[in-house]
């Protein structure tokens, strides 16, 4: 807070004699320093508690993307989401972390302001509660209730089938009876959207601190640079550090070793007890052997070329058939029915041990 100019002291410190007024607390000061621990521990729970619901939030997300499910992505699976908005992830979260607990800290402010004032006040306590309390707000509201229950019990003993929720009886005076209910659902309209717009903004400073969700549409979710980042991290995280593929690969490394040391390439290479994982750098220094070693036997131009095109060949198919054999695999472990096979087996077998 000095690093920021000490906005929310002077706020506090302007406030308080106004808020002295209202008898809560005579000493201007000490209203204020007050005010500002309780504000201090106000933070220091949200912060605490927005780091923990990250990190249950992520654990949830990865899961969810790692069975296929990607609704946090509106459900679409190619998405424009890249390696560059993973990289800004741990900037965009100490950046939230900072002008985010500011404007917290200003946001418990004001709703606290609000509340006392709204408790203290007399005038405006006893507008508020003749308006909702006497007015046409609790009126919509009382009937609304009673007409929404009656609706869902009619709807479901006279229209629904048992043991359904869309398969209905008597289709057309159910027409009928859906246009009347329309009319008589317009009076919940009166308080819904009060009770909608209270709702944001109580829910909004609990949002304001966290990059893992956003409580906004998609539309502008999308623009939001730290939820981006934040899926940007959940995606890199589970392409590089996906435990299927792990284990996939680990089951082929056996193969690849096995098909490897019959290829042209497996006299260049010395295999000890480790596996020895292939990559680009040996793929280069592998052709440049073979072209020092044809060179040195006096081979011409057209051998040498002859063997780098077959080696390149060979490594062609070693790729599509690991390619292959990963979608089957992958394939194999998603399917709806091999999942349901698999869990029938293992009730079985548990149901044999006991």
């Amino acid at each position: 807070m000095i690093g920021t100019g000490a906005v929310v002291s002077r706020h506090i410190c302007r406030w308080s004699p106004y808020l002295v007024q209202l008898h809560y607390e005579k000493d201007p000061l000490s209203f204020a320093i007050k005010t500002y621990y309780f504000m201090r521990i106000v933070t220091y729970i949200a912060a605490f508690g927005g780091g923990v619901c990250i990190l249950r939030r992520f654990t949830k997300d990865i899961l969810k993307i790692r069975k296929g499910d990607y609704s946090l992505f509106k459900g679409k699976r190619n998405n424009r989401i890249d390696i560059d908005d993973a990289i800004r992830f741990l900037g965009v979260f100490i950046g939230f972390g900072f002008t985010g607990t500011l404007y917290l800290m200003l946001e418990v402010s004001l709703i606290g302001t609000f509340i006392t004032m709204l408790i203290q006040l007399d005038v405006l306590r006893e507008v508020l509660l003749k308006q909702l309390g006497y007015g046409a707000y609790f009126a919509s509201f009382f009937v609304a209730i009673i007409v929404q229950f009656l609706q869902k019990r009619v709807t479901n003993l006279v229209f629904i089938e048992s043991r359904t929720r869309f398969m209905i009886y008597h289709r057309a005076p159910f027409l009928h009876y859906w246009y009347f209910m329309m009319l008589t659902s317009m009076t919940k309209a009166l308080i819904s959207y009060f009770l909608r717009t209270l709702k944001l903004a109580l829910r909004y400073p609990m949002y304001s601190l966290r990059v893992d969700r956003n409580a906004e549409t998609w539309s502008v979710r999308n623009g939001d640079a730290g939820f981006t980042a934040y899926s940007g991290m959940i995606l890199a995280d589970h392409e590089y550090n996906n435990p299927i593929a792990l284990a996939f690969i680990e089951c082929i490394l056996d193969c690849i070793l096995r098909s490897f040391q019959k290829s042209p390439l497996s006299k260049y290479f010395i295999f000890g007890d480790h596996k020895r994982k292939l990559c680009e750098y040996h793929i280069k220094s592998s052709h440049n052997l073979i072209k020092s070693e044809n060179l040195k036997n006096n081979s011409t131009k057209d051998s040498i070329k002859k063997t780098s095109s077959d080696v390149k060949e060979e490594q062609t198919v070693s790729s599509r058939r690991a390619r292959n054999r990963w979608f089957l695999a992958y394939t194999l472990v998603n399917n709806p029915q091999l999942r349901a096979d698999r869990q029938r087996e293992e009730i079985e077998i548990q149901i044999t041990t006991e």
